[in-house]
């Protein structure tokens, strides 16, 4: 799914990343309901005490190029560099209408 992400919250090692829907099948939604002011906000959730998805997580953000060139020092760094970039995220969203 393509999505902004846009925002993170980190707490008792649970991230989630919130984001809007930039799928092409959202946005032609959105032009034929003309309705911009309702944009699809979405919510990923990773337990990080979870071990498939602490995996996940890694390797997502070392995929992203934002990590690559910025090499964060702490993984708790890492989800910032990631805010306001569009980007494939296939985990199952928590979807917050």
């Amino acid at each position: 799914m393509l999505i902004e992400v846009t925002g993170y919250s980190l707490k008792d090692g649970v991230i989630t990343f919130f984001g809007t829907d930039c799928s092409e099948l959202n946005i032609t939604r959105l032009e034929r309901l003309r309705s911009d002011d309702q944009p699809r906000e979405l919510e990923f959730v990773f337990d990080t005490h979870k071990v498939s998805h602490r995996k996940r997580l890694v390797s997502w953000l070392k995929s992203q190029e934002v990590t690559k060139r910025n090499q964060p020092a702490t993984w708790r760094v890492a989800p910032r560099g990631v805010i306001g970039t569009i980007t494939e995220l296939n985990w199952k969203p928590r979807r917050s209408w």
